[in-house]
Parts: C-alpha cells; sequence; structure tokens
C-alpha cells in the first residue's frame, strides 16, 4: 500500500470511511503496520541526535528552535507539502526495522522524500507518538462496521465486515474447548497421529480455530455446522484430515489408528513435531513429544525499544561456527545478564549489534506455542562450555526444517 493512500484512509477514520472506500486487504495491512511492536529500531534520542547532526547544529539548538514542539512535530517540518506519493508502508517498515545499515545521513532525505501528511504517519509510528489513538479509531471502525463490540480481534472484525465471515458465527456461544495435555501411560479410546502439531485447527458450530481460539478466516467461510473435531496436515502437507466421520470441504476423515499405544508411540521419537491427537471420556487431548533442545554460540546482541534483546546465534559447520538464525526475549534472565557484564557489555540504550567476545554457549529448545507458533525459546547460560559442545548446523536445519525460512 502506497503511504499516500494509508494517509487518505485514516483521515477518514472511523466515520467517514465506508466498506466501498477501500479493500479488504488494504484494511489487513493497514491494521499490520498500525499494530506491529516492530517499529523503529532507535531510541527517541538516537533519532533526535542523527537529525542535528544531519542539520550541522547542537542538541541545545535543535532545542531551542523546536520550542517545545515534539521530536515528531521537528521531523514533520523539514518534510515538503510538494513532495509525496512514492513511499510504500513496506518501503517505512523495512528501513526502519533495518536502521542499522543505512548510509550515515538519513533523516531528512526520508523527511523531504515526504509530504507533511506521510510525515507525520511515519514518525508517529516509528517513536510511537500518540499511535494508540489512530490504532483506536481503526479498531472502532471495524467495531461499527462488524456490529460486534466484544473482545474479538480487529483481523476478524475486518472480515466480518466485508463478508468474509459471518458475525453471528463468532458470537455465538462456542463449543471450543483448548486441548487437554494428556498425563499417564494407559491407553486411550482413540488416537490420531498428527505429524507437526502447529498445523492443529479445530472445527465446530460454523468455525474454525487456532488452537489459542483465534477465528481462521480461509478455512470459516467453508464451514458447515459439525460436532466439534480437529483437523491436521498430512505428512506430505497435501491435504488435511480430521477425526469424526462427517464431509468437511477442506478436510477428509481419517480412522484413528489400530496399531497398538506402545508401537504408536514410538513415532514420536521420528518426529519431533509431531503430536498425538487423544479422544478419551468425552474429551481431545494431545501428547506431545516434548520441546528439543540444541546448543548455540550467541555471536552478538542489540537492545530493541519495546521488543526487547535480540541474539544472533551460531551452530557449527563442520569446525566453524557460521552465523544461522536470530531469536528475542523480552527480559534477560539474571544468569545471561551476569554472562554478558562479565564480557564488559551493556545494553541499557543500545539499539546497534554488539559482538559477543568469543562467544557465549545457550542452551535454546524449539517449542510450540499457540500465540508464537514454532520458535526458539531461552533454556539457559552455560559458561563451561565451548565451542565443542556446540551442535551442528545440519541439527538445526533438520529440526527447524520450512519453519524458519
Amino acid at each position: 500500500m502506497k503511504l499516500e493512500r494509508a494517509t487518505i484512509i485514516i483521515s477518514k477514520l472511523p466515520h467517514r470511511l465506508t466498506i466501498d472506500d477501500l479493500t479488504i486487504e488494504e484494511a489487513h495491512e493497514l491494521w499490520a503496520f498500525l499494530s506491529t511492536d516492530d517499529r523503529l529500531s532507535m531510541t527517541r534520542q538516537a533519532v533526535k541526535v542523527q537529525l542535528a547532526k544531519e542539520c550541522g547544529v547542537f542538541i541545545e539548538q535543535l532545542d531551542a528552535v523546536a520550542n517545545g514542539a515534539t521530536l515528531t512535530e521537528v521531523l514533520i517540518w523539514e518534510s515538503s507539502d510538494s513532495a509525496g506519493g512514492t513511499l510504500t508502508l513496506d518501503n517505512i517498515t523495512s528501513m526502519f526495522r533495518n536502521i542499522q545499515s543505512l548510509d550515515e545521513d538519513w533523516v531528512v532525505n526520508l523527511c523531504r522524500s515526504m509530504n507533511t501528511h506521510e510525515a507525520e504517519l511515519v514518525w508517529r509510528w516509528g517513536l510511537n507518538e500518540r499511535l494508540l489513538l489512530i490504532k483506536q479509531r481503526m479498531r472502532k471502525w471495524a467495531t461499527i462496521n462488524s456490529s460486534i463490540s466484544d473482545g474479538t480481534p480487529t483481523e476478524t472484525l475486518i472480515d466480518i465486515a466485508f463478508k468474509k465471515i459471518k458475525g453471528e458465527v463468532i458470537t455465538n456461544p462456542s463449543l471450543f474447548t483448548r486441548l487437554q495435555r494428556w498425563i499417564g501411560n494407559s491407553q486411550p479410546e482413540q488416537w490420531w497421529f498428527v505429524p507437526n502439531c502447529a498445523t492443529l485447527l479445530h472445527l465446530s458450530k460454523g468455525v474454525v480455530r487456532s488452537r489459542n481460539g483465534d477465528v481462521n478466516t480461509e478455512y470459516t467461510p467453508q464451514m458447515g455446522d459439525i460436532e466439534p473435531c480437529w483437523s491436521w496436515v498430512n505428512p506430505l502437507q497435501t491435504k488435511r484430515h480430521h477425526t469424526i466421520n462427517t464431509e468437511v470441504p477442506f478436510s477428509v476423515y481419517q480412522e484413528p489408528m489400530t496399531l497398538s499405544w506402545n508401537e504408536s508411540i514410538s513415532l514420536l521419537n521420528k518426529y519431533p513435531k509431531g503430536a498425538f491427537i487423544i479422544f478419551n471420556d468425552g474429551t481431545y487431548h494431545i501428547l506431545t513429544s516434548g520441546s528439543i533442545k540444541l546448543y548455540a554460540q550467541a555471536l552478538t546482541v542489540r537492545k530493541i525499544k519495546n521488543i526487547g534483546y535480540e541474539f544472533v546465534i551460531g551452530f557449527k559447520d563442520g569446525m566453524d561456527v557460521v552465523d544461522t538464525c536470530s531469536f528475542r526475549m523480552k527480559e534477560l534472565p539474571f544468569e545471561l545478564q551476569t554472562s554478558l557484564k562479565r564480557k564488559q557489555l551493556s545494553l541499557h540504550n543500545s539499539h546497534s549489534l554488539m559482538d559477543i567476545p568469543d562467544g557465549l554457549v545457550l542452551s535454546l529448545v524449539y517449542t510450540w506455542s499457540p500465540s508464537e507458533g514454532w520458535h526458539l525459546r531461552y533454556d539457559g547460560t552455560h559458561d563451561n562450555m565451548g565451542v565443542s559442545d556446540i551442535d551442528q548446523v545440519v541439527d538445526y536445519h533438520m529440526l527447524v526444517g520450512e519453519d524458519n525460512e
């Protein structure tokens, strides 16, 4: 979406914007832009310092000229009424998230490539200045046009507003029940093997939901009334299966497993992302293979405003450690913070990548959650380990596969 188009849409929120004024794709793209926490990876003060440097003045002189105006207002002054119309939301998002790789001077050039309306949106978004007001206006617009005022996610309200899914289906009392963890070694009544439990969807009462209860807008429009059950993708990822013998447009009934329970359990050793869906005593349960632990070397770290800490980690390719991927965490555990301090790394106000001297061995678990899907989660810091303890990169790729591509 063009940045210019986004400002026009926002200017009409919430009462002057009709469904005919935009497409469903535009509504989703704009909401995703407004609601992300991954924005400008610099502090407000760092932006002010950069602006002063590019203008050839001291910070005190910049503050004097501002005369009480906010940093956003000062940046808007640098824009032009005659410019604009060239940048997109993707341009801004990509640039702000990768600000460290930009040329030294970028603030003034960016300002002058936008008109004042575009600059106001970009800097309010990047610096999180009164951004909540814009989000609330779009949320209200979605609420008005969907005629639903409960805690339904805004993405779902947008789909209801554009009649992609029926609002009455969402507001009906739901039979959705989260999967219970299967405890014990006794043989259950029925069970099905799921190669990747991240593909699980709950079907019932005309609604398709993910495991955390969010409505799936791809399949819900195809869904009729059905007895509650679960659906998943087959090993070849070519079709879906579900657990009750009822016709579903996008899924095929799968008979329960006929192997003995003890024989079935061995499948979890071959499918680290796999699970069993178990039906026992009228309730669905899940049994997974558990989280897989990996040992990696932390190569760099940086603190990102509103996000937390981002680590770039590496695994061994033969004898060498190669930069492989990154993971984030909101807070630093005490033992990790202590290890970084021993290496004389201070992350209080740093948004730039900082090399970790000689690396640091971390253990991470590759796990799944309804809110984050498959992801690496910090498990521990191991000051007593070295390069010889780090896992091979092929082991990482065999485990993560396409989920991290």
